[in-house]
């Protein structure tokens, strides 16, 4: 069976920008696929949690209310204004 890798610590940055990338060519499940993957090495990174809010956003359609609560608890994460 094939085998994801995970992100390192070195990759999350690149992973960030690609998330960015996939936001703007309207692909925003890529990009929180993607900020997922960087949580789970990095719980807290707030880039990551910003992109992934924003993707989550851009994603307001049929399941809005599931995503609205999904953003609110990310929101919660933040610690910088």
């Amino acid at each position: 069976m094939f085998q994801l890798k995970r992100i390192s610590k070195d990759g999350i940055p690149n992973a960030l920008q690609k998330a960015e990338r996939y936001r703007l060519l309207n692909q925003p499940w890529l990009a929180e696929s993607i900020c997922s993957d960087v949580l789970e090495v990095e719980p807290g990174n707030e880039d990551a949690i910003v992109v992934l809010i924003l993707a989550i956003t851009d994603q307001f359609g049929i399941n809005t209310a599931f995503d609205l609560n999904k953003a609110r608890q990310l929101v919660n994460q933040l610690k910088d204004e």
